[in-house]
């Protein structure tokens, strides 16, 4: 921002000794031309490991074993629920630059899935494979034209990893009510 702001100060100047006597009457009347980039940018300000539930699951059973197997494609998608709107691949930019991870709007793997568990007796449960993705806390800041900035610090959303490593997906033994949340272990 300081950059902009000397850059458009020594345009202003050569502007001036462009055009000699109008210009010096314009800085006389201590007329301003200030000029910024209106754009939105996101600062990721920390993060916590954690994983999300994928769209596979096994159909849910009563008190008996259930199994995913076979040829599936698991998808997970980035979860924000906050009310200020963001721009979800600028935020995946800026958290995967800050933090040197590969991070995703949305990942997809499509292979052969081999999960089994039991559901406990007197539950209503399913298999869910989960994916590793981090809480990721940060800073939303609207520049605007005329140089002044609106900041929305705090904001949170849980970013999936890209990569489809068999070692970033697991599978829990879920039990109804359905897991929808993050967590930081795979656990229901």
């Amino acid at each position: 921002m300081k950059t902009l702001k000397i850059m458009s100060a020594l345009a202003s100047t050569l502007i001036a000794c462009s055009f000699g006597s109008s210009s010096a009457s314009a800085a006389q009347s201590n007329v301003t031309i200030q000029s910024c980039i209106a754009d939105v940018t996101y600062d990721s300000t920390s993060r916590v490991a954690g994983w999300l539930p994928t769209n596979l699951a096994s159909a849910p059973v009563d008190s008996k074993s259930t199994a995913i197997m076979g040829n599936f494609t698991a998808t997970t998608n980035l979860l924000y629920t906050g009310s200020t709107p963001i721009t979800k691949s600028a935020l995946v930019a800026d958290a995967s630059l800050t933090y040197g991870i590969g991070y995703a709007v949305q990942s997809n793997l499509t292979r052969t899935w081999n999960y089994a568990g039991s559901i406990p007796v007197g539950s209503t449960g399913r298999i869910l494979v989960l994916h590793k993705a981090d809480k990721i806390t940060f800073t939303k800041y609207v520049n605007k034209a005329d140089c002044s900035t609106d900041s929305y610090p705090g904001l949170v959303a849980y970013v999936p990893y890209s990569t489809t490593l068999a070692t970033s997906y697991c599978s829990i033994v879920d039990v109804i009510p359905n897991k929808t949340n993050w967590s930081t272990g795979c656990v229901d």
